[in-house]
């Protein structure tokens, strides 16, 4: 009876650990750890067996339990400033916290890579326009004069031809077949002319 009585003690004194262990952990934090001191590491151990060390511990202010490793960390409070921290990738911790914790609010301004914009100019080649004048040949124009000489007609001349007929219409027939006229006698001076050519021979001019 004895021995029975002890087992059942054992047992009722461990189911009030565990719901005394339950109630002081007002927080639990998946993932995360605390700057706290580490004030002893226990291993091969279970979770509860880790929440229940620290919770008889009235120095023991949080635990942190590795689940991969079955080790738990606890922690002193040596009444300094202390934090939670996030252990990236290790989200198989889990730390229990006797006081009341909530996620850390973490914002994080996205890194903006703002590329410089390179405005590009496009090169603009301009090829000079020549303008090629026409050559004009100019052939000189050549005015070829012919010259004729001519014999002068002189003013007064004396018919080569010889007429029978002596009408004045026969006389001007002969004069003008060698490019003349009959003389017509206006002045003194045409009176001297013709008798100095004539020599009282009819002539033309």
């Amino acid at each position: 009876m004895c021995g029975r009585a002890a087992m059942v003690m054992m047992v009722m004194v461990m189911m009030m650990v565990q719901v005394r262990a339950g109630s002081v952990y007002q927080s639990s934090l998946e993932g995360y750890s605390t700057s706290l001191t580490i004030s002893e590491v226990m291993r091969d151990v279970s979770e509860c067996q880790c929440k229940m060390a620290c919770a008889v511990q009235p120095s023991c202010p949080a635990a942190t339990y590795t689940r991969v490793h079955q080790t738990c960390a606890l922690y002193v409070d040596e009444g300094l400033e202390w934090t939670v921290e996030a252990d990236i990738g290790a989200m198989d911790l889990v730390t229990y916290f006797k006081e009341v914790f909530e996620y850390p609010t973490t914002t994080t301004s996205p890194a903006t890579n703002t590329a410089p914009t390179a405005t590009t100019t496009p090169t603009t080649t301009t090829i000079p326009t020549t303008t090629t004048t026409p050559t004009t040949t100019t052939t000189p124009t050549t005015t070829t004069t012919l010259t004729t000489t001519t014999a002068p007609t002189p003013a007064v001349f004396v018919s080569t031809a010889t007429t029978k007929n002596g009408s004045l219409s026969n006389q001007a027939n002969v004069c003008t077949a060698e490019g003349g006229q009959p003389m017509v006698i206006k002045t003194a001076a045409d009176r001297s002319l013709a008798v100095n050519l004539t020599a009282g021979t009819r002539r033309c001019y």
